[in-house]
C-alpha cells in the first residue's frame, strides 16, 4: 500500500517539477531576451552617435570646400584651400570624435564640473574659480596675434558646426552625455584658451610640493632638508609667523590641489614628458632623429588627438590637444618637434600680512594688506548651489582655504600675466632653427622644453615660456609678501633660457627630468636629471658604438621597461643588510640574480618593487615621521628612488651627522625588515609558487573614464599586466601607498627622422575615437602595449593604402543657419 502511494506521489510530483523547470526556463529566456534587447538598444544608441564619416555636409563658416579623409587608424586628413578652413575642419572632426571630452575640459576650466557630477566636482571647481581661468582666457584673447585669433575663431566655428548638426537632429550626441544638445553653450575662442590655461596649471602646479617641503624643513631643519629638496635648491628656515585661523577648516590635509589636476588626467608623480634628439653624424641616413613621449594618467579618451591639415602651402600633422588648436608634437615637411614639460618653478605661495581696516598702515616695516572678495556661485547637480568666496589681495588670489593652510597664503603664478597659443600657432609654419626660435619667443605658458630637428640636419632642445626673474629663489617654500627680495622682476629673456644645439661636441641632447641648465642657473628646477636620463644616454651610446642609429632604435628605446633606479639601490641595500633569515635571504638572492629587466613577466621586478616600496616607506617614516613622509610621497614630483639611493650611499660611508636616519645602524634593520615583508607580501598576494611571482600580476593597467559616466558601463578598458615603473623609459608609474596599479603611463609616443619629414612613427593609447564601441576607440591599444608604432603620414599614396572614409564638407547655403 505504501509503495503504491509513493509511486502515485512521484507521478504527481513529476509534472509539478517539469512545470517548475519550464517556468524557470521561460523566465531565463525572457531575461536573456530583455538583456539582449537592452544591449542592442544600447549599441544602436552608441552607433547613432558615431561621427558622420562619409557623404556630404554643409558647414557654416567655410570659405571653400574641404575634404576630411580618415585613414585606417581613424586619423582625419583635412584638405582645403585656405588655412582657416583647415582649422575649422579640425574643430569639426575633433568635436565629432571627442565632444564629451571637449565639454568636460571646458567645464573643468570654467569650474562647472559639479553641475555634471555633483559634490564630487566641487573641490576642482573651487580651484578653477579661484584661479579664474575664464577671465584669464579673455585677457589672453585680447593680446593674441591676428594669426592666433584666426585659428581660434576657425576652430570654434568647426566645433559649433558639429553642435549645429546635433541640434538639428541630423546626428546624435555621444552616449552618456548628461546634457541635451540644445542646452550646450556654443564653443568660443575663450573656451580653448581657458583649457590651455587649465593645462598649463596642471603642469606647473607646485602648491602641494611647497607645503610638503616646508613641512620637511620644520621637521628636520634647513640643513638636513637638503636631502629631500630638488638639486640646487637652497632650503631656508621655515617662517615663524604666528598661525592664523583660515576662513574654512581644512578639508584635505594633503594633495589639496590634486582634484584640478585629476580633472584633466594630469595627476600623478610622473606626469610630464621626455624627449631626445640625435645628431645626423651617428644616424644611418645622416639626418637628425627625434623621439619623445607624453606622460599622463591612463584615461579614455586619451590626452591627444592626431590630425593632418593641408591648405595650399600650409601643412602640418601630429598630435593636437583636444579643445586647443595646437600641435604638441608634429611635423610640417621642414621641421619636426615635440614639446616636453619643463619642471621648473613658475609660481610662488606668498605668505600675506592682512589688515582689514587701513590697507596703507605700515607696522614694523611691513605693509599690511586688505582683501577684496567676490562670491562664485557654483551649480551642483542634485543640491543647492555652492557659494564660494574668492578673496584676493594685491591682485593675487588667496588659496589658504583651498590648501587647508594654517595662515593666509596667496598665489603668484605666471599664468596670471601671460598665456595664449601664439607660439605654437607660429611653430606650425616654422621652416628652420631660426623660425623655431622666433615662434617659441612668442610662447607664454606652460614652460616647455621643445625638442626639434629640421631638414637641414640641425636639431636641439630649447626652453620656452615665461620664467620669472628672481633676485632670491623661493627655496621651494612660501615666501613673505613684505620682503621685496622675493618679488618677481619681470621675465627671463629668451637668451637667458637654456638651450642646447647638436654639434661636434654634442652628439645628442636630452630633455628628461629637468631643464638643461646647471644647478646655479636662472631657473628653479623642481627635479634633477634622474635615472631615466642616464638610461637614455646609455642606450644611445650603446647604439652609436654598434653602428649607425636609425629611428627604429629610438622606438625600441621608448618601450624600454628597465627599472633604472634599481642598480644603485639593490647593491647598496644588500651590502648593508647583514645576516639574513631564510625568507629574507630568498628575496635577496632573487634581487642579486636580477638583471634589472622590469617587464611584466619578470620575477626580479616583482621582488624589487615590493621590497623598495616597503623600504622607502619605513625609511622616510624613520627620517620624517609618518605625517610628513606621507605628505612628501604624495606630491606630484616625489623622488623616493633618489632619496633612498642617496641615503644608502651615505650609510655606506658611515652616515651623515646632521642626518641621523642615514646611519648604518638605522638603515640596516629597515633593509632586513623590508626583505621579510616583501617575502610575505609576494607569498600572500601571488601564492607560494615562485613561478607566479611576476611583476605584471601586481602591476595592472586600466584606462578609466576621464570623467564619471564618460565611458561605457564597464567603466573603462582593461586591466592589462604591464611592465616598467616611474623610472623606466616606458613610464608606468604607480602609487607608493596602496596597490601597484598604474597611475601614469607614456600615453603618446612620437619619433621622426629629419630625412623624411612627411611622416612620423606614433603610438597612441587607447585609440583615436572617444565613442565607446567605435572601431577606433581602442584599436591602437594592442600596438601600444607591445611598443609597436603606427605610421602617421602626409603622403597621399600612403594615406590611401588602406581603407579610408571620405567626408565632403561644403560651405552652407547663404542664409542657412550658422553657429552662434
Amino acid at each position: 500500500m505504501e509503495e503504491r502511494n509513493a509511486q502515485a506521489s512521484a507521478a504527481t510530483d513529476r509534472p509539478v517539477g517539469q512545470r517548475r523547470r519550464l517556468v524557470l526556463m521561460v523566465v531565463l529566456v525572457g531575461a536573456a531576451l530583455a538583456f539582449g534587447a537592452r544591449w542592442l538598444e544600447h549599441r544602436r544608441q552608441e552607433r547613432a552617435a558615431y561621427p558622420v564619416e562619409e557623404g556630404e555636409l554643409a558647414l557654416p563658416g567655410l570659405r571653400d570646400e574641404v575634404w576630411a579623409v580618415r585613414d585606417r587608424n581613424g586619423v582625419p586628413h583635412i584638405r582645403g584651400e585656405h588655412p582657416a578652413d583647415a582649422w575649422l575642419g579640425l574643430g569639426f572632426v575633433q568635436a565629432q570624435d571627442r565632444l564629451g571630452q571637449l565639454l568636460w575640459l571646458r567645464r573643468s576650466a570654467r569650474g562647472e564640473t559639479a553641475a555634471w557630477i555633483g559634490p564630487a566636482g566641487l573641490a576642482a571647481d573651487r580651484w578653477a574659480r579661484t584661479l579664474d581661468f575664464a577671465r584669464g582666457a579673455a585677457r589672453d584673447l585680447e593680446r593674441a596675434s591676428p594669426q592666433a585669433r584666426e585659428v581660434l575663431g576657425a576652430y570654434a566655428a568647426g566645433v559649433n558646426a558639429w553642435l549645429a548638426q546635433l541640434r538639428a537632429g541630423t546626428a546624435d550626441p555621444p552616449a552618456g552625455l548628461p546634457v541635451a544638445p540644445e542646452a550646450i553653450v556654443p564653443w568660443s575662442a575663450e573656451d580653448s584658451l581657458a583649457i590651455a590655461k587649465l593645462r598649463a596649471w596642471q603642469l606647473a602646479d607646485a602648491t602641494d610640493e611647497m607645503l610638503a617641503y616646508e613641512a620637511v624643513v620644520r621637521r628636520v631643519g634647513p640643513v638636513a632638508a637638503r636631502a629631500f629638496f630638488p638639486v640646487g635648491a637652497a632650503p631656508r628656515a621655515a617662517g615663524t609667523r604666528a598661525a592664523t585661523t583660515p576662513r574654512r577648516a581644512p578639508e584635505v590635509p594633503r594633495g589639496a590641489s590634486a582634484p584640478l589636476r585629476r580633472a584633466g588626467g594630469m595627476a600623478g608623480r610622473r606626469v610630464g614628458s621626455a624627449a631626445w634628439v640625435v645628431s645626423g653624424r651617428f644616424t644611418r641616413r645622416g639626418a637628425a632623429l627625434l623621439a619623445g613621449d607624453l606622460h599622463a594618467a591612463p584615461r579614455v579618451p586619451g590626452p591627444v588627438y592626431e590630425a593632418h591639415l593641408r591648405a595650399g602651402r600650409f601643412e602640418v600633422a601630429g598630435a593636437t590637444l583636444p579643445g586647443i588648436p595646437v600641435f604638441w608634437a608634429g611635423f610640417n615637411g621642414h621641421i619636426a618637434w615635440i614639446a616636453t614639460h619643463t619642471p621648473a618653478l613658475t609660481m610662488d605661495l606668498v605668505e600675506e600680512t592682512l589688515y582689514r581696516e587701513d590697507p596703507s598702515r605700515v607696522l614694523r616695516g611691513r605693509r599690511w594688506r586688505s582683501l577684496t572678495e567676490r562670491i562664485e556661485r557654483i551649480p551642483v547637480e542634485g543640491e543647492a548651489d555652492d557659494e564660494w568666496p574668492v578673496r584676493t589681495t594685491a591682485g593675487r588670489p588667496m588659496v589658504d582655504a583651498l590648501l587647508g593652510a594654517d595662515r593666509p597664503l596667496s598665489l603668484r603664478w605666471t599664468g596670471q600675466r601671460v598665456g595664449g597659443i601664439d607660439g605654437f600657432v607660429a611653430l606650425t609654419r616654422a621652416r628652420d632653427a631660426a623660425g623655431i626660435r622666433g615662434a617659441m619667443a612668442a610662447h607664454g605658458e606652460p614652460l616647455v622644453t621643445l625638442a626639434w630637428v629640421d631638414a637641414a640636419g640641425e636639431g636641439g632642445i630649447r626652453v620656452a615660456g615665461a620664467a620669472p626673474a628672481r633676485e632670491v629663489g623661493s627655496g621651494f617654500q612660501p615666501v613673505p609678501a613684505d620682503n621685496p627680495a622675493y618679488a618677481w622682476r619681470g621675465w627671463l629673456g629668451t637668451e637667458a633660457l637654456p638651450a642646447q644645439r647638436l654639434g661636434p661636441a654634442r652628439p645628442w641632447a636630452i630633455a628628461a627630468g629637468r631643464a638643461p641648465v646647471a644647478a646655479d642657473g636662472p631657473l628653479e628646477p623642481m627635479v634633477r636629471p634622474g635615472p631615466a636620463r642616464a638610461r637614455i644616454e646609455e642606450r644611445l651610446q650603446a647604439a652609436a658604438d654598434d653602428g649607425p642609429i636609425d629611428v627604429g632604435v629610438l622606438v625600441d628605446m621608448q618601450r624600454d621597461t628597465h627599472a633604472n633606479a634599481s642598480r644603485r639601490i639593490v647593491s647598496r641595500a644588500l651590502a648593508l643588510a647583514g645576516a639574513l633569515g631564510h625568507e629574507e635571504a630568498e628575496i635577496a638572492e632573487l634581487l642579486r640574480a636580477w638583471d634589472g629587466d622590469g617587464g611584466a613577466e619578470s620575477r626580479g621586478a616583482a621582488a624589487y618593487q615590493v621590497f623598495v616600496r616597503r623600504m622607502s616607506w619605513a625609511w622616510l617614516e624613520a627620517a620624517l615621521g609618518h605625517p610628513v613622509a606621507e605628505r612628501l610621497l604624495g606630491v606630484p614630483r616625489a623622488e623616493p628612488d633618489r632619496w633612498l639611493g642617496d641615503a644608502l650611499a651615505w650609510a655606506e660611508q658611515g652616515g651623515v651627522p646632521e642626518m641621523p636616519w642615514t646611519a648604518p645602524e638605522v638603515i640596516a634593520p629597515i633593509v632586513r625588515e623590508s626583505l621579510e615583508q616583501a617575502w610575505l607580501a609576494l607569498s600572500v598576494d601571488l601564492g607560494s609558487n615562485r613561478d607566479k611571482w611576476r611583476w605584471g600580476r601586481l602591476h595592472r593597467l586600466r584606462f578609466t573614464p576621464l570623467w564619471p559616466g564618460g565611458w561605457d558601463a564597464s567603466g573603462g578598458i582593461g586591466p592589462f599586466p604591464v611592465g616598467g615603473d616611474g623610472s623606466s623609459l616606458a613610464v608606468a608609474d604607480f602609487s607608493l601607498s596602496g596597490a601597484s596599479d598604474v597611475e601614469v603611463v607614456s600615453a603618446y609616443r612620437f619619433a621622426a627622422d629629419a630625412g623624411n619629414l612627411d611622416q612620423a612613427l606614433t603610438q597612441l593609447a587607447p585609440g583615436q575615437s572617444g565613442h565607446p564601441g567605435h572601431p577606433h576607440a581602442r584599436d591602437r591599444l594592442v600596438g601600444w602595449l607591445r611598443g609597436q608604432p603606427s605610421l602617421l603620414s602626409t603622403s597621399d599614396p600612403v594615406i590611401e593604402d588602406g581603407p579610408v572614409a571620405r567626408l565632403h564638407l561644403v560651405p552652407a547655403v547663404p542664409g542657412g543657419e550658422a553657429p552662434r
